[in-house]
């Protein structure tokens, strides 16, 4: 089975993590993870971690563009 994806409009999806997260106290992120998002992006990587070849398609453009497709190379 090989699930292709359209992502007309990809995003760069930023992820702050704070460890032993408690509502109501002051925090400060220690790191920031950045990665290609966007449905159909999502939607192929979460396939594409139970075991189903994925295959993605899409428009990108100027820098954010270059910086999603290397995002989603580096993950393979």
């Amino acid at each position: 089975m090989r699930l292709t994806t359209v992502t007309l409009n990809g995003t760069l999806d930023r992820v702050l993590q704070i460890p032993g997260f408690v509502p109501g106290e002051i925090y400060y992120s220690r790191d920031v993870v950045t990665y290609g998002g966007g449905k159909g992006l999502n939607m192929a990587r979460a396939a594409k971690a139970l075991g189903i070849e994925v295959a993605v398609t899409g428009l990108v453009a100027g820098q954010c563009g270059e910086w999603i497709c290397a995002l989603l190379c580096a993950e393979g």
